[in-house]
């Protein structure tokens, strides 16, 4: 980026001395100080143009990088357990969680321990999805690249986790999450991001061949 700056200002350099022989030419009067001040005050325009896109795909980098790190996190092989311990959890008590999630998430946290295992793959998979979610509503990321990277299928867990940390939070009289759990809002606006996308698709084709015929090709692609 500075090389290039350097080349344009070369450039401008090479216009004024063009312009200033053009004047000559035509035996126009050429007030070199004017013509000077000019091209320098284009030059800063120019150099602050530079820096403000310079800039902007610095912070694009350092939030990319930062949103992939997060995404590595999320692979590793404790964030899987911890994710399967949670499903798995949801499923082996699916009528307590289907009559009152609320109720079970109570009994839940009376008996297991702080310092257990399970409570650890929880706070894992909850302080990830915190501090995505913060990310997020602080306009750090946007939801383009976060949707991408999760699914509606990845942050379903959410809808798992939301009962238990209420639950805490009630026990432990923990006010930021009283009006609500910021994984919740990830979620909700996941919904939102997947429905606009899931009609962008479909006003893309004019027939329902055409949205065959891309569904296929995305599944061969996937194998």
């Amino acid at each position: 980026m500075i090389f290039r700056a350097m080349i344009k200002k070369d450039k401008v350099q090479q216009i004024k001395w063009e312009i200033m022989d053009t004047m000559n030419i035509f035996g126009l009067e050429v007030d070199t100080s004017f013509i000077i001040a000019s091209f320098s005050i284009l030059l800063a325009i120019y150099s602050s143009i530079v820096a403000k896109k310079s800039a902007k795909y610095t912070r694009q980098s350092v939030l990319t990088t930062i949103l992939l790190s997060f995404h590595k996190d999320y692979s590793s092989k404790e964030m899987n357990d911890a994710v399967s311990y949670l499903h798995q959890l949801k499923r082996d008590n699916e009528k307590a969680f289907s009559d009152n999630p609320y109720k079970f998430a109570r009994d839940y946290i009376s008996n297991t321990s702080y310092d257990s295992n399970e409570w650890q793959k929880r706070r894992m998979v909850s302080h990830f999805y915190s501090n995505l979610a913060n990310l997020l509503d602080h306009g750090l990321v946007e939801d383009n690249y976060v949707f991408t990277l999760w699914g509606l299928d990845d942050l379903k867990i959410i809808k798992i986790l939301e009962p238990i940390e209420t639950a805490i939070c009630e026990k432990t009289d923990s006010l930021p999450y009283k009006k609500e759990w910021p994984p919740l809002r990830l979620y909700e606006k996941a919904e939102k991001w997947d429905r606009c996308h899931n009609r962008k698709i479909e006003q893309k084709f004019s027939l329902p061949c055409d949205k065959y015929l891309y569904t296929q090709s995305n599944l061969n692609n996937d194998k």
